[in-house]
């Protein structure tokens, strides 16, 4: 696994980072507690999970109520539900006010272009 550190990332914001994750999964069996989520805290982070498989529109409204300066979007096969997120993320006008990261086993150039 490649080294990473969020000391770039954290240290291009100003004060702390606030950062919304969710999680798109085509099973509904349980997901483990992600490391990420600690490491993020560790660095000095606030970390609001929202769920899992939620609806675009809960996810735009916590985005209005935390401000995040980045999303995470962890996919586990249920690729459809994030294009539909980022597609609302840019209807509500606010891609350009977040970094978004997306990643999992399932998760092709496409996807990536579409985050854009």
């Amino acid at each position: 696994m490649e080294d990473f550190s969020f000391a770039p990332l954290r240290d291009s914001m100003p004060g702390r980072g606030r950062i919304l994750t969710a999680v798109f999964k085509r099973e509904s069996k349980k997901v483990k507690k992600c490391g990420v989520f600690s490491k993020f805290l560790a660095a000095g982070f606030e970390v609001l999970h929202v769920g899992i498989n939620i609806q675009a529109s809960v996810f735009i409204r916590q985005m209005k109520r935390f401000s995040p300066h980045v999303i995470i979007l962890f996919c586990q096969g249920n690729i459809s539900g994030i294009k539909e997120l980022i597609e609302a993320i840019k209807g509500e006008g606010m891609r350009s006010m977040v970094r978004v990261i997306v990643y999992g086993s399932s998760i092709r150039e496409s996807v990536r272009r579409s985050s854009r």
